[in-house]
């Protein structure tokens, strides 16, 4: 549900940017970005710099720590990496699917 709920988010902001074009910040590329670098990593075969995406997880599972550690519940940690791993993944394919869907209004 968590999920479903990340995507209808990033939808209804690519939603927000369709109506109100002006609102463009360049915030609204981050998702897009997201996806682009996660999906660079398949071209890392031929070129090793591709590999730098995968950097993104190490830092989600620092700050994951950093969280935990704040709230003394340091058990948690690798459940909150990937809950922040699930939030950006669903969250920029939701807006993504907004963008690209001529339905999307």
């Amino acid at each position: 549900s968590w999920l479903k709920n990340m995507f209808s988010y990033g939808n209804g902001r690519a939603r927000l940017l369709k109506r109100y074009p002006g609102m463009f910040n360049i915030s609204f590329l981050l998702p897009i970005l997201f996806i682009l670098a996660m999906a660079s990593v398949i071209l890392s075969a031929f070129l090793k710099i591709f590999y730098l995406p995968l950097l993104y997880f190490p830092f989600i599972l620092l700050f994951s720590l950093y969280q935990c550690k704040r709230k003394k519940e340091l058990h948690l940690v690798f459940i909150v990496a990937y809950i922040y791993i699930i939030h950006h993944a669903a969250y920029s394919f939701g807006e993504l699917y907004g963008l690209i869907n001529y339905r999307v209004k």
